[in-house]
């Protein structure tokens, strides 16, 4: 499958790619996109500077078969890390520690899985915003079967989101992370998404505050304790039920038709921006599969401050003053209102989420820093 990268930022700063994960025919170790076009399997010897490639180089190679890809690119400097341990474990950048010697460096990325091996060959991909945002990624994809597809586009120029930013609350515009390795181009480094600020350790960078939604879970909670304020969720589609549910005893409990039980525990503020905790499904077979839809639902309406609403997935969202604000700019500034600002944004088809069967083409454009998107 055809890879094409195209530099559009005009920024003056030369990208570099780091392009990793798991090979389908190999799903327990690491590998990486070499400079050579193939992927290798990481070694103990190597850290993650060792893995950058060019733009040249990165657009020679086709898209390997990864499971869990990521494709990172940074600009004016490779990423680094500690050497890998002694499995050939790959070191992370982590974008909330400011210890981390990747901190005050300009990167982003995207994910994907690429399969060939039937059953089940596809390419799934996304430009991902739940960690932060960093710089502009437009993601094209080019299959048999569903055509062109152009998903998680910012209509808007890099400084002007970070401008964006900067006008939220202080909750979320206290996530900024400024430098000056980049004193001719911006001071702007990374906006830090709340799902990975509530989460940071204290002195090693902002953190998000931890009670931030704590009075909107305590609303919900009680909205749905009152006698006749339930829940329906529909899984009619997928699974022929559907799931009725309210609080009591501290969780939200859910019967469907089927006669099924599922319970979510009372969340706190980092449970609902990082939809984990009390919203990872438990189980197995189906059971597992629709405890994850209820669970996805009711976080994403947290997030999206629209639980207490009649229709869950009816705009606007975000009106709620406790609500994840950082997602309502990354999707008023994308194309379509489609992007990945948090995990469960695909619920009610808000993400940008693209695959195919039959993919031919993937074009990743590193758009523009100031000017008008390409």
């Amino acid at each position: 499958m055809k890879l094409s990268v195209i530099d559009h930022t005009y920024s003056g700063e030369t990208p570099f790619f780091t392009m990793i994960g798991l090979l389908e025919t190999d799903l327990s170790n690491w590998y990486y996109l070499a400079a050579d076009g193939t992927p290798k399997k990481t070694k103990a010897t190597q850290k993650l500077a060792d893995l950058a490639i060019s733009l040249e180089e990165v657009n020679a190679a086709p898209l390997p078969h990864f499971v869990s890809g990521r494709l990172y690119v940074s600009f004016g400097k490779e990423l680094y890390s500690a050497q890998f341990d002694s499995d050939g474990e790959i070191v992370l950048p982590s974008e909330n520690t400011n210890t981390d010697i990747n901190y005050y460096t300009i990167y982003d990325k995207i994910e994907f899985t690429y399969k060939t091996i039937n059953p089940g060959a596809m390419i799934s991909v996304n430009t991902t915003l739940v960690d932060g945002f960093g710089a502009p990624i437009d993601v094209t994809l080019k299959g048999k079967q569903k055509g062109t597809q152009n998903m998680g586009v910012l209509e808007a120029m890099r400084e002007s989101m970070f401008k964006a930013f900067a006008d939220l609350p202080v909750a979320f515009s206290a996530q900024l992370v400024t430098g000056t390795k980049y004193p001719k181009v911006t001071k702007n480094v990374r906006m830090i998404s709340p799902a990975l600020g509530v989460s940071t350790v204290s002195g090693f960078g902002p953190q998000f505050p931890a009670d931030f939604l704590d009075a909107y879970i305590a609303e919900c909670w009680a909205y749905f304790a009152k006698p006749g304020n339930q829940l329906a969720i529909d899984m009619q589609t997928a699974y022929g039920t559907t799931a009725t549910g309210s609080v009591s005893g501290g969780s939200f409990n859910f019967t469907d038709t089927l006669g099924n039980s599922y319970s979510i525990a009372r969340p706190t503020t980092a449970d609902v921006l990082g939809c984990s905790g009390p919203f990872v499904p438990t189980g197995s077979g189906l059971y597992v599969q629709m405890d994850g839809i209820i669970k996805r639902t009711v976080g994403a309406a947290m997030n999206r401050g629209v639980l207490t609403h009649a229709v869950l997935c009816a705009k606007p969202f975000y009106r709620n003053k406790e609500s994840n604000k950082y997602a309502e700019v990354v999707h008023a500034k994308s194309k379509g209102g489609m992007n990945y600002a948090f995990s469960f944004d695909d619920v009610c088809g808000y993400s940008s989420s693209m695959g195919d069967t039959e993919p031919t083409e993937l074009v990743v454009v590193l758009q523009p820093w100031n000017g008008v998107p390409c």
